[in-house]
């Protein structure tokens, strides 16, 4: 009977393990008043049924670390005012580049942010369930999009997701210490905005 309970166990702490991330901090609530002189944007992922738990990883065009997404939470961060690129990926989802080497699976967003307003930005995976199965492709295609936040639906999923705060000098640690990788996934991102 205890080692039912113990299997179980691990189970469900290896669930929350997937949705976890070094390089986040729990907060005990999210300010979304926008700071003078610069803009807030705000990362909000919802869960998915495709959805396998693991971190998402975002970076700007500059290659700074902007923080880690993981289902059902939100984080906010300032930017400078002008045009801002962001990216997101999963690192180590990727699909084998020798066999699929046109495979895009990078999330990218391209827009210009006022200073003194706070922007709303989905984190999602454009996977859906496919076959009579619905069973989920093991590979996640990310996207990011504008999304206005005082939607219905959108307003749901804010008030569910858990605030969280990146940990930056640890993340920029990651993003400089694995460069080779994230500049490839920017230049992925790169060809999907045009640039």
């Amino acid at each position: 009977m205890n080692h039912a309970w113990l299997g179980l166990a691990a189970v469900l702490f290896s669930g929350c393990a997937a949705q976890q991330s070094k390089l986040m901090h729990s907060s005990m609530l999210l300010d979304t008043t926008p700071p003078a002189g610069d803009a807030l944007v705000v990362f909000v992922r919802d869960s998915s049924p495709c959805d396998g738990g693991d971190p998402f990883r975002l970076v700007d065009d500059k290659y700074r670390f902007i923080g880690e997404s993981v289902p059902s939470s939100k984080f906010a961060v300032r930017v400078p005012p002008g045009e801002r690129a962001f990216f997101v990926w999963q690192p180590n989802g990727d699909l084998p580049r020798d066999l699929y080497p046109s495979a895009n699976q990078v999330g990218a967003l391209q827009s210009e942010f006022e200073a003194g307003k706070t922007y709303t930005v989905e984190v999602s995976i454009t996977n859906a369930t496919h076959g009579v199965r619905k069973t989920c492709f093991a590979y996640q295609f990310l996207a990011l999009r504008m999304v206005n936040p005082e939607d219905p639906e959108m307003k749901e999923v804010l008030g569910k997701a858990m605030p969280l705060t990146p940990d930056v000098a640890a993340g920029q640690a990651t993003v400089d210490r694995e460069h080779a990788a994230v500049e490839a996934h920017v230049a992925l991102g790169m060809s999907k905005l045009g640039r």
